[in-house]
Order: C-alpha cells, then structure tokens, then sequence
C-alpha cells in the first residue's frame, strides 16, 4: 500500500513539473487588496482606453474593443474621445464611461465580485447622452447566472471576456511591438498577465486544471509532508538542544530559533556605538537525509553592526579562515549582512557516527564563539 502511495506521489510530481511557473506581475508584487482590486483595474483601463494619453498606443484597446460590440454606426469615429470614471447614475456609480462623438459605451468592470449592479440606471445614463450606445459587462469569467444573464438583455448590455478582448489586442498591437522603445507596451502586457493569472487561479488554464482534477491526491501529499516537516523539525531541535547544552556549559547564552536554528549574541561597543553580531547555525538535507550537512555564519541585524562586520570581522575571518574572501560576504533582510563561514558535511542517519560529527560542530562553533569574542 505504501509503495503504491509513493508510486501516485511520484507520478503527480512529474506531471507537475510538466507545468511552466509563472512569474509574478508586477501589479501582482503590489498586493492590492480584492475590494480595491476592481477599482485599481478601472484606472487602468480609463488610461489605456484614452487614445490620446501618454501611452503612445492611440486607439489600440478602443479600436480592438470596439471589434467585440455590435454597434449600428456605420463608421465609429474615435478622433474625440472622453473616458470617465465612477460616473454618476442616479446615485449609483458606472465604473467607466466612454463617449465619442456618434457613440457612448458603458463598462461594468467585474474581477471577482458577482454582478448585482443596477444595469438599468446605466442604461438610462447611456441613453440621456443621446448616442448610439452599448453596455459592456467586463469579466473574467463568464457571466452564467440566469438573473445575471436576463438583466444584461433587458439593457442593452452584453458580456466581454478580458481574454477575447486581450487576443484582439495582441492580433492588433504589432506595429507597437517594432517601436521597442515604448515602456507603455511592457506596462499593458503586465496588465494583461496580471488579468490571465486571475483567470488561472480560476481553473481556466492547464495548471489549475491538474490541481483541480488532483485536488484530494495533492491535498494528501501536502499533508504527508507538513507531517514529515514536523518530524524533521523536531529531530533538529532535539540534536541542536544538545549542542545548545554543551556550549552554554562555558557560559555563553545559546539559544534555538523556531527548531532548526543555533544561535548566540556577541554584544560590545565600539567607538560609542552599540554592536550586536550573531552566530546562527543549523542542519541542512540532502536527498538521502534531513542531516545532510551543517553550516554556520557570522551575521548581523543593523546596520551599524553590519558595518563593522564588512569593515573589520571580514578580514580577520578570512585570515582565519583561509577558504574565505570578501565575495562570501552577502546582504541579508534590511540593512544586514552575513558569511557562511563553513559547511560540513554529514554522514544522514548513521546514528553510530553522530557522536564524533557532535563533538566536532561544537569544537567549531566554539572557535567560531572565541574568535569573535576576542575580536571584539
């Protein structure tokens, strides 16, 4: 039965890895929250849709969006146009507003919220300009409710997908893609896949389908290995409490991070400035054990310490420790800087050599503890 269970687990990794991993967007790093989300969405959309804006693009996404509405005009003009947003509709708000000189077009902007707008009083708002006019209903997915549905034909509204709107855009944007230079272009595709990986988290796209089509099988092995983390913590903490004794044995104040991490303050001042460097240490896997190797670092967490340790502990670390130089010397966090000073490697589970590898790692934590101490 176990054998069985690895084989499935087995199997849904490599299918998984099958699978390219999409890269975050832009807007997607910015972390706007889902009730602002839509709005957000509308102000770019105003922008895009202005021919006349910075973005040097024209008429692209109002031309491209005017491909998917059945308007009775038999030649749009496009040359004077006004793009407004939350218009006023006898007390309700229009999340955008676009009017031409023979043509109006209203657009119910919809990401994840369902549609429960009052579509009459946008309608009636469309028809007071006194043009040819088209409500749009722009969604993600597809607008399937039968409520949805019969108020979107009772006032004159019709339901656009951003994908078939994005395919019309990038079957139009081609001259846009010669003039290299223009930084708007880069800007409206991350929009656009911004947009698509909303779709994706959706089930619209193949990776959400496996997970979706594997969702019990996947929910298992997330389990199975949340249990297994569990252990390997635990068997961390247990080794480290061990290395924590011993080397607290000298009066020095060691202590462990969430399981997995060593460590020890070295507090002084130096010119009148206070100095905190740290030691951190822990366990690293291999695909063989959760003790594949050891590994320990100098660190700070401030800026003034971590410039006192690339302006002096550095050099002295590297005549130490011949193997070192400068360029092992990273940033980490804010303003923090740290050296892994060595790796050891271990032998996994063979519990009869635990002992010597023990009694090693502490005598080299302990040079580590004393060299610094000295230093400082």
């Amino acid at each position: 039965m176990a054998n069985d269970t690895d084989a499935q687990f087995e199997k849904l990794l490599s299918e998984f890895e099958l699978f390219p991993i999409p890269s975050q967007t832009y807007l997607e790093l910015c972390r706007y929250p889902n009730r602002r989300y839509e709005e957000i969405t509308s102000r770019l959309l105003a922008f895009f849709l202005q021919p006349k804006e910075e973005h040097g693009l024209t008429d692209l996404l109002l031309s491209s969006l005017l491909e998917l509405i059945p308007l009775k005009i038999d030649a749009i003009d496009t040359s004077d146009i006004a793009v407004d947003l939350e218009v006023d509709a006898s007390g309700k708000r229009l999340d955008i507003l676009i009017q031409g000189r023979n043509f109006v077009i209203g657009i119910e902007n919809k990401i994840t919220a369902p549609l429960d707008n009052p579509l009459d009083k946008y309608k009636t708002l469309m028809i007071e300009q006194n043009k040819e006019f088209q409500g749009i209903v722009l969604s993600v997915n597809p607008i399937r409710s039968e409520d949805g549905i019969n108020d979107m034909k009772g006032n004159d509204f019709i339901n656009i997908l951003y994908s078939s709107w994005f395919e019309k855009i990038k079957q139009n944007i081609g001259y846009f893609l010669v003039d290299g230079g223009n930084r708007y272009t880069i800007f409206l595709y991350d929009f656009m896949n911004t947009i698509n990986n909303k779709e994706s988290s959706l089930g619209r796209y193949p990776m959400s389908r496996f997970f979706l089509e594997n969702y019990d099988r996947i929910d298992s092995l997330i389990d199975q290995f949340n249990k297994f983390k569990c252990d390997k913590d635990e068997r961390y903490f247990e080794r480290l409490s061990g290395y924590r004794e011993s080397l607290n044995n000298s009066q020095e104040e060691w202590w462990i991070y969430g399981k997995d991490v060593l460590g020890v303050e070295i507090y002084f001042r130096s010119n009148d400035i206070d100095i905190d460097i740290g030691i951190e240490s822990g366990f690293l896997p291999s695909s063989q054990s959760i003790f594949g190797s050891f590994r320990y670092r100098v660190t700070s967490w401030d800026k003034d310490s971590s410039t006192y340790i690339t302006n002096k502990i550095v050099d002295a670390l590297i005549k130490e420790y011949p193997h070192l130089n400068r360029e092992n010397l990273v940033p980490h966090g804010n303003n923090c800087v740290s050296i892994w000073v060595e790796t050891i490697e271990l032998s996994g589970d063979s519990l009869d050599k635990h002992e010597d590898e023990d009694k090693k790692i502490i005598e080299k934590l302990k040079k580590l503890f004393n060299f610094i101490n000295n230093f400082c």
